[in-house]
């Protein structure tokens, strides 16, 4: 290799890039247009002695400082369509299309075509180039902002568009554009399948999918698993199949496995990958409590529910998770599944029955009526089929399933005694005799007979999301944890304050 002024004998190609520093330290447009520049100009009066390798380590290096240029290009723009302030569903196709764009540019740069995409700064000024890049997407601004600029306002902002419902349940709206569904049910009580059936749906819009119909909008979908092993993850993605009545996906719907993945930082991350890239506009979640470490947490509960409602606004989704319910209740576990069944949309439970079928009921609806169905396991069909429930399969809810969580919260208020101006717990045997005499005034159309009152106040303790114990027995006191303490206030669990069974 040419060795010329160089008392190292470092090869000149070497010797170049060893001039040119860091490329990581330019920021600008300008410092890498001009790094190009002198590339291009020590080529030149260099060209007889360079060798193919020497031209090797340049063009590598020219390579590296064009997609740096295409970084930072793509960054400005983004940048630019923020400062508009589009309408969200606007704001994510544009966002969309320009990642598209610039992700093909940077393939383009690592195929070796970089050179024309390089020419397009025609190593003008880092203020010219910036200022160019911002024109393209950012129009006139106001000079001044109005006080109603943030948030949303009918009447000053123009109307929004309607969202559309994008899964239904027995003919009913079950979810809708942007929102969150839950579906609450115990470990081996069909979820996998229930959630199987709504991707079937999407890859045939005919096929019998437990009483699913998902609108023809949705293209994509995609159904995290983090319960499962991987083979039975694979079954799945067969069953799915099988229920659409096609041998391949078409990359229309993906089961993605992510029980082996053991950080809830990577799952997120995983997540986010596969939403961004695969572009579905529905995705479910089995086991989103895996997304935090203590289901018990508020502020864990608030951040993993912004984290949701981020993904949905950024990508433009629906979303349907599931959670665990309580012991021998069909109330989800937690303070999620309290805040779940507060914030979501939609709230579906499954139970197992007597004769081993299965029985999904709405019970939090806000478009439409509350539809039940169930479904059994066919050995014939090798699938989980729709049915109808045998007559004497049929229980009475516990307490716990009865009341709605907004009647739950209207007793705890009505008996807490720190609301009374004492701050002296109950005792086990006056807390039955009080939430007993409350049961009866207030709610006398229900049952105490097996389920009991004892049952009642042990899931209104389980995880004390209700009632909390303090101290040791026998010495052992209950006191009234509230949810929401001004009911008043709360207008969204008012309204959403309706028996789970009728």
């Amino acid at each position: 290799m040419i060795t010329k002024n160089n008392e190292e004998g470092i090869p000149i190609g070497e010797q170049i890039v060893k001039q040119l520093g860091n490329p990581k330290r330019a920021k600008t447009l300008h410092a890498l247009n001009k790094r190009i520049e002198i590339c291009e100009k020590l080529i030149r009066e260099n060209k007889d002695e360079l060798t193919p390798i020497d031209y090797e380590v340049i063009e590598e290096y020219k390579k590296g400082v064009a997609i740096q240029e295409n970084a930072l290009i793509t960054e400005v723009k983004v940048m630019g369509l923020k400062e508009i302030r589009l309408p969200p569903k606007e704001f994510t196709r544009q966002r969309n299309d320009l990642l598209d764009k610039h992700q093909e540019r940077h393939k383009n740069i690592l195929q070796g075509t970089y050179k024309e995409n390089i020419s397009e700064s025609n190593f003008v000024s880092n203020s010219e180039a910036m200022g160019k890049l911002l024109d393209e997407v950012q129009p006139q601004q106001q000079e001044t902002k109005h006080w109603s600029d943030r948030g949303f306002v009918p009447g000053i902002h123009p109307p929004r568009e309607r969202k559309q419902p994008r899964v239904y349940f027995m003919g009913e709206s079950f979810l809708t554009d942007g929102n969150i569904g839950t579906i609450v049910a115990e470990p081996g009580s069909g979820k996998s399948p229930i959630c199987e059936s709504i991707l079937a749906n999407v890859l045939n819009n005919d096929c019998e999918a437990l009483g699913f119909k998902v609108d023809e909008a949705i293209e994509r979908a995609i159904f995290f698993d983090g319960e499962r092993d991987l083979d039975l993850v694979g079954d799945s993605n067969n069953q799915m199949l099988k229920r659409a009545n096609v041998t391949e996906h078409k990359e229309q719907c993906l089961i993605v496995g992510l029980r082996e993945v053991f950080t809830i930082k990577e799952k997120k991350e995983i997540i986010v990958e596969y939403v961004e890239g695969f572009k579905p506009q529905l995705i479910l979640i089995d086991g989103v409590a895996d997304l935090m470490s203590n289901t018990n947490s508020e502020e864990e509960t608030s951040q993993l529910y912004l984290w949701l409602m981020e993904l949905i606004v950024k990508n433009n989704l629906a979303i349907i998770t599931t959670l665990h319910p309580n012991k021998n209740t069909l109330t989800a576990r937690g303070w999620i599944g309290s805040e779940m069944l507060r914030r979501c949309e939609s709230i579906m439970s499954v139970k197992i029955n007597g004769d081993e079928s299965r029985t999904m009921v709405v019970t939090k609806a806000r478009k439409g009526t509350k539809p039940s169905n169930s479904f059994r396991w066919d050995k014939e069909m090798g699938l989980m089929v729709g049915c109808e429930l045998k007559p004497g399969n049929r229980k009475k809810p516990p307490l716990i399933e009865a009341l709605s969580l907004y009647e739950i919260e209207i007793m705890k208020n009505a008996i807490d005694k720190d609301k009374q101006g004492e701050k002296v717990g109950y005792k086990y045997n006056e807390l039955i005799t009080t939430i007993q005499q409350y049961i009866k005034e207030e709610h006398p159309r229900l049952s105490l007979g097996e389920n009991g009152i004892g049952v009642f106040i042990k899931d209104l303790c389980f995880d004390e999301v209700h009632i909390k114990k303090v101290g040791k027995a026998p010495l052992t006191t209950y006191a009234i944890n509230l949810i929401v303490d001004n009911l008043n206030q709360e207008q969204n669990l008012i309204k959403e304050g309706n028996e789970i069974h009728k």
